[in-house]
């Protein structure tokens, strides 16, 4: 476990730090610090004993006592973040995660907190008491795939929507010709008239709210991946003089959407690529120019998502042809970070690094940029 601490003071300061992880045994539980002013420094806290608990939840409590300069005390919900070595079938049938650690992640403390054996075992369904606002994910790899599963919490359920691939984009604006309707309430008379757009004048005025891949109001999810260095990000991290992460800052490199696709566009699933490295900052509004390299389907991702009462399942596969930046990092031995949003048709929305200290609100996390997000901070390390 690594600690980052800064002293946001224009002074020394020195302090006890006393740490507590659960019921495990640490290496250091208790240990003084001293820092200069604005200085930050990084731990690193050693597990020693105890027992691993199947939710993979462990409660952390921080405190640091400054004496005169003051306290800090701070609390949080932590996982082991590996991302397991294992072969799926992407079918929708969660049995294949069987001993995979859990990834819980809920919307508020109102969610359901006793769910450890449903966080345990991927196959079982939530309790129809579990109306929404809770989530599980797994995630594993092979030589050919990145694969996701979750299992969702969601009363609500969602036919899907469009099949963005052959999307209609001329539905979403008005056509040539139209019919104006007037009533005079007078006269108890209805008038209607057909205008027509004038020539050479392009038809650019939505009729309709458009459809996006990112979803709304639907069930769908988002993964995101951060795994290039700032200075290949092609954004300025903080402007000069100021500390790193001032301002929005770029936290993921790719990004997909996994969506449903209503029975009256065709049915199934489809998994859209929202961003890549060269490709365009762009949602994908109907008629958005195409670029040289683009965000679009998946032809050779794997995607199944199905329904048990009140539980949403959803598994993927995503080849390492598609995020070879990850796949390098893989190679080379080092570590992931990487988040995922839950969206619900008509119930909450949240991510795994929602609330969490390592993360901070950054609207341009994950798509739209007009919601905010949370910063793609959490790392994962890939077992061998």
């Amino acid at each position: 476990m690594r600690l980052t601490l800064t002293n946001v003071l224009n002074r020394p300061v020195s302090g006890k730090l006393a740490l507590k992880l659960g019921d495990l045994t640490l290496d250091t539980p208790q240990t003084d610090l001293s820092f200069q002013p604005h200085e930050t420094k990084t731990l690193t806290v050693k597990v020693t004993g105890g027992t691993a608990v199947p939710s993979n939840s462990y409660r952390l409590s921080l405190g640091f006592d400054a004496g005169k300069d003051g306290k800090l005390a701070h609390q949080e919900e932590l996982h082991v973040n590996v991302i397991a070595k294992r072969t799926i079938n992407v079918d929708g049938d969660l049995s294949d995660w069987k001993d995979i650690l859990p990834q819980p992640v809920q919307a508020s403390a109102s969610a359901a907190q006793n769910l450890t054996e449903k966080a345990w075992f991927p196959f079982e369904k939530f309790d129809e008491k579990v109306k929404t606002g809770y989530a599980v994910a797994y995630l594993a790899y092979d030589e050919s795939n990145f694969y996701f599963a979750a299992k969702i919490a969601d009363d609500t359920p969602n036919a899907g929507d469009v099949r963005y691939a052959t999307r209609d984009d001329d539905q979403y604006f008005y056509p040539e010709k139209t019919i104006f309707i007037t009533r005079d309430n007078k006269e108890q008379e209805t008038k209607r008239e057909e205008l027509t757009w004038p020539a050479g004048v392009r038809r650019y005025t939505y009729r309709k709210w458009p459809s996006i891949p990112s979803g709304r109001q639907v069930d769908n999810l988002q993964l995101g991946f951060n795994v290039l260095p700032a200075d290949k990000k092609g954004w300025l991290d903080c402007p000069p003089g100021t500390m790193p992460h001032f301002m929005c800052y770029k936290t993921t490199d790719y990004e997909y959407a996994l969506n449903p696709v209503a029975p009256k566009y065709g049915g199934g699933t489809e998994m859209w690529r929202l961003s890549a490295p060269g490709v365009p900052r762009k949602h994908y509004f109907p008629r958005q120019p195409k670029a040289p390299i683009d965000g679009g389907p998946v032809a050779d991702g794997k995607l199944a998502m199905k329904r048990d009462g009140n539980t949403r399942l959803v598994e993927a596969a995503i080849p390492w042809t598609e995020i070879p930046e990850v796949k390098k990092r893989l190679d080379a031995g080092e570590s992931i970070k990487f988040t995922f949003r839950v969206n619900d048709n008509s119930g909450p929305s949240y991510e795994l690094a929602g609330g969490r200290s390592v993360s901070k609100i950054d609207t341009y996390t994950l798509q739209p940029y007009w919601m905010a997000h949370w910063s793609n901070e959490i790392e994962f390390g890939f077992e061998k």
